[in-house]
């Protein structure tokens, strides 16, 4: 390849030190328009409507949508207790993360009124969302002999 004369003096101009500052130059720019880009996307997310609450119902809709969310209607419930053993076996949760209902047996007189996996947050007015259950029987043990209340969080219809 040949080049012209005056290319060839073009090139001649160019020492490692005068391709460094253009190349450091450039990197500048770069960082300059990345930086813009960057602001520029933020931006672009602040005005998509990424809260239910701030959103229409269509929005809502759409958004639940592209989620893949399960709407989940789990309610509190306050199951009242007889007298007596209750028949229930209970269990932490593995994530610590409060006890649950793991076994309701048939003889058991809240048949019907709980469900696998229902959370026990109260006994009695006692939130017992931090005990263990041992110490959740144990108190319920000191009580055999009255009615107490139990309130769960289910997810199955109110009974």
């Amino acid at each position: 390849i040949t080049l012209a004369s005056e290319e060839k003096s073009d090139l001649s101009r160019l020492t490692p030190r005068a391709i460094e500052h253009d190349l450091h130059r450039i990197e500048k720019q770069l960082a300059v328009l990345k930086t813009e880009v960057t602001k520029k996307k933020k931006i672009a997310r602040k005005e998509t409507p990424t809260s239910p609450l701030t959103m229409s119902t269509g929005d809502i809709t759409s958004y639940v949508a592209q989620k893949n969310f399960r709407v989940s209607s789990k309610q509190r419930v306050v199951v009242i207790v007889p007298p007596g053993k209750l028949g229930v076996i209970l269990a932490n949760r593995r994530d610590s993360t409060g006890t649950v209902v793991a076994e309701v047996r048939e003889s058991s007189p809240l048949a019907g009124s709980l469900n696998l996996g229902d959370k026990l947050v109260e006994v009695d007015g006692v939130d017992v969302t931090e005990m263990l259950v041992s110490d959740i029987t144990a108190m319920m043990k000191a009580t055999i002999d009255k009615e107490r209340h139990l309130t769960v969080i289910t997810s199955s219809k109110v009974r």
